[in-house]
């Protein structure tokens, strides 16, 4: 019995050493296509100029991190900065480094802490190296973190195994897991098996996604249930204010939709049905904002390809009532552009992306629409769905269809009056994950530093 024991365990061990080794040969030989890639978007880029070298470096200079807080991009900076926050505030002596992988992510958290005098002594911030063995190995034992804190599910295998044998407690923040995302770590199997075990902690969203996550490997009785806690998301009190200005300065009465988050295939459908609802409305105005700032020349020109009178953002140009169209191209105002609008879609979904957070219009009290593919935002977005508080469009709809459903939201105040008051009610009472989080994190820390 006990030799049978034995051996499984000595087959599970050498399936893991293999899935590593097999992954870092992988990534060995893909690297030069990686770098090719990255090196295009330098020289296309100026966005991806900026603190370049840090993907390829493990160099890393500070006395001490007791926290490291890993957020790829825009979407979990956004979900980490109250924890950062939080975090400064109950440790008052410590330091937390946040690690990035793309522009807006790190603009982002430049903007919250970096650039803010009330943190910027205790914040540092770099982009991730790459996932190489050798670079993530050292820069694991050069910052010597106490804690690392991956938000959502943004597990890479050297990292992982790096923080293990440098025992660095790892917490899965804000976890989720989508059925398209298990099917793809399910192909990979062994390999994340292991990263299950090198997790500690895991703060999952929901019940679904927890029994996905337990499906892969991950340790049942590590995981709490907390909710997602994009709920939480505090409203600057700033945001009243520069609404009404934007509105007095732009002279705005009129009625106002916003395309958020949008992707490459999904602007020219929106933009034809907003050629449609001129028709019927022809003061109606769309704010656009694309999702990654790379594509802000392309998405112009295919506004010039259509005709359409338009403004951009960045022009500092006064809106007309002849501009017809806002093109959103700059960081850091999603909030302004959901306060404005009366009607909010969210990108990402009408192909499958998966979707953006359509919390922040529900909680704004903006009308909210989505396209079909919201698997990344599942359990929210049926939940909203179920107590009327977002319209979900269908998969086949079409250009004229879209216009026809924006036309009615933003023309029928009964209409729009439900879907606000029920997304907005729905989220306050979701909210609270945060503080469950936080909690959970302090009594594990303190635990383990008895």
């Amino acid at each position: 019995m006990i030799k049978n024991v034995f051996n499984e365990f000595n087959i599970i061990k050498d399936r893991v050493v293999l899935a590593l080794v097999l992954y870092n040969m992988m990534i060995v030989i893909f690297f030069p296509f990686i770098v090719f890639k990255f090196l295009k978007k330098i020289l296309k880029y100026q966005s991806y100029k900026i603190q370049w070298y840090e993907r390829f470096t493990s160099n890393f200079s500070s006395n001490s991190i007791d926290f490291w807080v890993h957020a790829v991009s825009l979407g979990e900076s956004i979900a980490a900065t109250p924890l950062v926050k939080n975090i400064l505030d109950d440790y008052p002596n410590s330091t937390i480094l946040v690690t990035n992988m793309t522009p807006t992510g790190r603009e982002y958290i430049e903007k919250q802490f970096i650039n803010n005098p009330l943190y910027y002594k205790r914040v540092k911030q770099r982009m991730l190296p790459y996932d190489l063995p050798w670079l993530m190995s050292r820069f694991v034992k050069l910052v010597n973190p106490r804690i690392l804190i991956l938000v959502e599910t943004e597990l890479w295998p050297n990292m992982l195994n790096a923080c293990k044998h440098n025992r660095v407690t790892t917490v899965l923040f804000n976890a989720r897991m989508s059925e398209k995302s298990k099917k793809g770590f399910s192909k990979i199997a062994s390999l994340t098996q292991y990263m299950a075990s090198c997790i500690d902690l895991v703060l999952v969203q929901n019940d679904i996604d927890g029994t996905r996550l337990c499906e892969l490997g991950f340790d049942q009785q590590s995981m709490h249930t907390v909710g997602s806690v994009k709920y939480d998301m505090p409203i600057p009190k700033s945001l009243v204010c520069s609404t009404a200005d934007l509105k007095n300065k732009w002279s705005l009465n009129r009625p106002v939709w916003v395309a958020a988050s949008t992707h490459e295939g999904e602007e020219i459908l929106l933009l034809k049905a907003h050629q449609h609802l001129l028709k019927r409305l022809p003061n109606a105005l769309l704010i656009l904002v694309p999702r990654h700032p790379e594509r802000f020349v392309e998405v112009a020109d295919t506004l010039d390809q259509l005709s359409f009178d338009y403004i951009k953002r960045s022009s500092g140009l006064l809106l007309s009532s002849d501009h017809s169209i806002v093109l959103a191209d700059s960081m850091g105002e999603m909030l302004l552009w959901y306060s404005i609008a009366d009607v909010a879609f969210v990108g990402g979904s009408l192909i499958p992306v998966g979707g953006h957070n359509v919390l922040e219009p529900a909680l704004l009290k903006t009308a909210t629409l989505i396209g079909s593919h919201y698997f990344n935002f599942q359990t929210i977005v049926d939940d909203l769905d179920a107590c009327n508080g977002i319209k979900i469009l269908n998969e086949t709809i079409d250009d004229k269809e879209i216009a026809d459903i924006v036309f009615k939201v933003l023309t029928e105040n009964n209409v729009q009056q439900t879907l606000t008051d029920s997304a907005f009610k729905y989220v306050k009472k979701s909210q609270g994950a945060l503080n469950r989080s936080l909690k959970i994190i302090e009594q594990y820390f303190n635990k383990i530093h008895q």
